[in-house]
């Protein structure tokens, strides 16, 4: 039986882009754990100059858009999902 341990957002940006990558992290009865990409979702920054800081906020709304979106999807309860970022929690939610 594979349990579900908490799903992972990554929010990613650059100069041009931003966006998010989402997975989901499975540990069997024996213990071994795998690491599988759910969703991902990119975006082309404004033609408009924006500070990377910005840009860095902006994906992060879009993974916690994405992380609601895939908790809301999936059939089985999940244990708490995070952030793989150095993002405060206060900020982001």
């Amino acid at each position: 039986m594979m349990q579900v341990r908490a799903p992972m957002a990554q929010p990613l940006t650059s100069e041009s882009t931003y966006g998010t990558a989402s997975y989901i992290v499975l540990v069997d009865d024996q213990g071994k754990t795998s690491c599988s990409l759910m969703m991902a979702k990119s975006r082309v920054a404004p033609l408009t100059q924006i500070t990377i800081p910005r840009l860095e906020l902006t994906a992060a709304v879009v993974a916690v858009k994405v992380d609601k979106m895939l908790q809301d999807e999936m059939q089985d309860p999940l244990q708490q999902s995070f952030l793989n970022r150095q993002y405060n929690s206060s900020v982001i939610h």
